[in-house]
Parts: C-alpha cells; sequence; structure tokens
C-alpha cells in the first residue's frame, strides 16, 4: 500500500504564492521588453526625419536659387527703394493755395439782380463791382485771388495805391482753372506795409442746378411757382458768386450793396442801413459786418415778407416768412 502525504494547508499557500510571484515577474518583463521597443523606434524615426532634412534642404535651397536665376533672366522690375503713395495721396506737394503776400481787409460788393422775364436775356443773372482793400506784406507784382465760373471783365481790373489811389497799371491777367485763380501782373511793384484797393467788374449766372455758390430756387404758393435766389458758401464757393480770397484764415469785413426789383426784398448779415428807389429798382445797403471768412457771407433776393424786433436784451431779430406777418 502506497503512502500519499497529505497536503497541508500552510503548504498549498506557498505553492499559490509562489505562481503568483512567477506570473508577476514575467508581465514586468513583457511591459520592459515593450517600452525597449518602442525606444527604438521612437529612435529609428527621429534618424530617419534627420537624414529626410539633409537630404532634401539642399535641393530646396537649390531650386530658390535656380528661380531666381530665372527671374533675373527674365529681368524683373528692381525693387522700389522706398514703398509708392498710398491711393490718394498727392506724390507732389499741393500748390493750390494762394501766395502770402496780400491779406484782405475790406470789401464792398455791389450786384444787380435780374431774376424776372422782363429781365430778357439778362434773366437769371446779375452784375458784380467789387472792391477789396488790401494789405501788402511782401513786395511782388503779382496778385492771386479766387474766381470760378465768373465771368470777368478783364479790362475793368485796376489797382490803386491807397491813399492817394495811385495806379499801378495792369501787365497781363489770366485765370488758372485747375486752383480758380484770377492771376494779375502788375507794371508797378506792390510794396510791403501799403494798403492798395482791387477793383474788378464781373458778370455771373444764377443756376438752378447747382446749390452751391450764389444760386435759383423755388418753392410753391397757392400753385405758383415762385424764385428766390440764395447763397451757400461753406467751404470755399464764394468764389463762384463774387471775386475773393477765400480761404477760411482770411478773414475781412464786408460792405454789401444789392440792387433789385421793387417786388422783392434783399437780405443780408447785417441789418439795412438805408434802400434807394429809382424807377423800378431798389438799392439795399447793409451795415458793415464784423470781420468774417468768406464762407461766412451770405445774402437773399426773395419775394418773402419780414418783420425786424429787437429784443429786450438789445438784439436785433429778423423774421422772415412768404405769408403776411403781423
Amino acid at each position: 500500500m502506497l503512502n500519499i502525504p497529505s497536503t497541508t494547508p500552510h503548504h498549498t499557500d506557498r505553492m499559490e504564492s509562489h505562481g503568483l510571484e512567477k506570473g508577476m515577474n514575467v508581465e514586468v518583463f513583457t511591459t520592459r521588453k515593450r517600452t525597449v521597443y518602442i525606444a527604438i523606434i521612437v529612435v529609428v524615426l527621429l534618424l530617419a526625419l534627420v537624414a529626410l532634412a539633409f537630404f532634401f534642404l539642399p535641393q530646396i535651397s537649390s531650386e530658390s536659387n535656380n528661380c531666381q536665376l530665372k527671374g533675373d533672366e527674365l529681368k524683373l522690375p528692381p525693387k522700389p527703394e522706398q514703398d509708392p503713395s498710398p491711393v490718394g495721396v498727392r506724390a507732389i506737394p499741393f500748390t493750390g493755395r494762394l501766395p502770402e503776400t496780400l491779406v484782405p481787409e475790406h470789401y464792398v460788393i455791389w450786384m444787380k439782380i435780374y431774376m424776372d422775364t422782363s429781365d430778357d436775356i439778362k434773366s437769371n443773372s446779375y452784375d458784380g463791382k467789387i472792391n477789396i482793400t488790401v494789405k501788402c506784406t511782401k513786395n511782388t507784382n503779382i496778385v492771386k485771388l479766387h474766381t470760378w465760373l465768373l465771368n470777368i471783365d478783364f479790362d475793368s481790373i485796376s489797382i490803386y495805391r491807397l491813399p492817394n489811389l495811385d495806379n499801378l497799371w495792369i501787365g497781363n491777367v489770366g485765370t488758372n482753372d485747375t486752383n480758380n485763380f484770377l492771376e494779375i501782373t502788375t507794371r508797378k511793384s506792390l510794396i510791403a506795409g501799403d494798403r492798395y484797393m482791387i477793383s474788378i467788374t464781373y458778370y455771373g449766372q444764377l443756376r438752378m442746378d447747382d446749390p452751391l455758390g450764389f444760386y435759383l430756387t423755388s418753392y410753391n404758393h397757392q400753385g405758383q411757382i415762385r424764385w428766390v435766389a440764395l447763397t451757400r458758401f461753406e467751404p470755399t464757393f464764394a468764389r463762384k458768386a463774387f471775386p475773393c480770397f477765400d480761404e477760411p484764415q482770411l478773414k475781412a469785413t464786408f460792405d454789401i450793396v444789392i440792387t433789385h426789383r421793387l417786388n422783392r426784398t434783399a437780405l443780408s448779415n447785417m441789418p439795412v442801413v438805408r434802400t434807394v428807389t429809382d424807377g423800378d429798382w431798389r438799392t439795399t445797403y447793409f451795415n458793415t459786418s464784423v470781420p468774417m471768412s468768406t464762407y461766412l457771407v451770405s445774402f437773399a433776393i426773395l419775394d418773402f415778407n419780414h418783420i425786424e424786433r429787437v429784443t429786450s436784451s438789445g438784439v436785433q431779430v429778423c423774421f422772415i416768412c412768404h405769408t403776411v406777418l403781423r
């Protein structure tokens, strides 16, 4: 009879523990082996990338040089030394300003307005005459001022030295349409520090399709079309109504005189000082203005009614309306 040793619980536990330890060792060995393989693959890939870089970079550089050579062969235009001016920016200095040789001090403007059909061929136009007192700041024999779309009587132009009205005599007269200049050359030079009077006769149209400068507009009153003449000079459109130094810094005082039909009223910046009637015509004289830029000058010829009042603080107020005011 064989004696079979009995397996005790303690012996069984040791066998199981040994089996677990062996399994764990196998698993750890497998994990480390996998990690080594991955590391080797990464190193190989990096070496391959470095090799590719060294292989292709010289070819890319060579192709770039070849492109540059081809460009040279095609004679491409050289790169400018500096960038061209942006769109809308002048490449040359602007020369459209008035020279700093004359400063206007006072204007006397007279106009006769033709707005009725009875005025025949002169309808929708006006005659004008202007005297401008200026002070000369630099010796010159060239006088420049602004005019635009006006018919200037060149033969009427005179320049006198004040206060004795010594005639300087006119040499040449011309216009610069690009800058709206009237250019007058005198035979005698204007002397710095002296004052002069520029006298010009001109003729203008009252335009209905251009609400800038001195123009015509209309309104409907009880089914009847009525016309009024108005001004809009801002920023640089006074030159369309009378010759002037039409830059805002050149302020001066203004005396405005308007001759119009008896059935119309003339208005301007300043109050009326007197009127003179001659047949069907009335001449309205306005008070001398404060010093102001040309674009602030304003006048109107219309058939509106108006009343004037003085406030308690002494301010004169004018109310204008096309209906009867009481």
